[in-house]
């Protein structure tokens, strides 16, 4: 059994990262604040927030399958803790920089396995 696991650790397994922006009502994207640090506004750093702050009482639901926790304790490939990332790989949550329109967060809980209607709702319903 310990061989077994050995191997199955040995590979990084598939994920479902999400990228998501938010743009108002004339399609401005509201996560750019060129005059904020990291040019991140109030809006990013408040749905990142709430985002972290939910993600683990949703984890069932984001990574609902054995393969997809192991995923997330791969060493430098899965999210080893819910925390927020710049321009980092190894977070639950990356925030991307770009212009208004591709400023973004990365949602990296999420796993290929999980039903993404359901990923969806929860990595924007935990934002909002």
């Amino acid at each position: 059994m310990a061989t077994f696991m050995a191997k199955c650790r040995a590979t990084a397994g598939q994920s479902g990262h999400l990228h998501l922006s938010l743009q108002d009502r004339k399609g401005k994207g509201v996560f750019h604040d060129p005059k904020a640090p990291l040019q991140m506004s109030a809006t990013m750093r408040h749905f990142l927030a709430g985002s972290s702050f939910s993600m683990p009482q949703l984890l069932a639901m984001i990574s609902p399958t054995v393969n997809s926790y192991t995923r997330l304790n791969f060493p430098a490939i899965g999210a080893d803790a819910f925390d927020l990332g710049v321009e980092r790989r190894t977070c639950a949550s990356a925030r991307h920089s770009g212009s208004p329109k591709s400023q973004r967060v990365e949602y990296r809980v999420g796993a290929a396995d999980g039903n993404p209607y359901i990923v969806t709702a929860a990595a924007l319903g935990s934002g909002l």
